[in-house]
């Protein structure tokens, strides 16, 4: 059976123009290269895992952060934007897929409350309170 794997993209726009996340493997065998080292956060998909919450797993353990934000769903093939959604405040859990009546659909929850206000209480200061709960359902193939 082949291999998968799956990343994320991680870019913002900044005054200078668009800005990517890119990461550098560590380890010995990696030490002084650096041409041709550098790419997205990345990893092998685990047996029949879908690839949207593997990119995310592989982005958390790489990085040790979870991502937040704009919602962009790319088609796996070309890359292409295919939707994207930005949520009044930051995405705070991994998204969720499921199957309902046959159809797929992708769920993400974003704002802020909870004991994350209460750990983070001034760091958090600006970021509005409450929460949502978003649900898209995905295209057919």
């Amino acid at each position: 059976m082949p291999k998968h794997s799956a990343g994320l993209l991680l870019f913002r726009r900044a005054e200078s123009g668009w800005q990517v996340l890119l990461a550098h493997p560590g380890g010995p065998s990696w030490a002084r290269k650096d041409k041709g080292a550098w790419s997205i956060p990345k990893g092998e998909l685990a047996e029949d895992e879908d690839p949207l919450q593997g990119a995310l797993r592989e982005f958390a353990e790489e990085t040790g952060h979870h991502v937040t934000g704009e919602f962009i769903a790319l088609d796996m093939d070309t890359g292409k934007t295919l939707w994207q959604f930005q949520t009044s405040s930051g995405i705070n859990a991994q998204p969720i897929t499921f199957t309902h009546k046959g159809r797929q659909y992708v769920a993400i929850q974003s704002g802020l409350g909870g004991v994350n206000v209460v750990r983070m209480g001034e760091q958090l200061k600006n970021v509005p309170r409450g929460g949502s709960m978003w649900v898209f359902a995905l295209m057919d193939q």
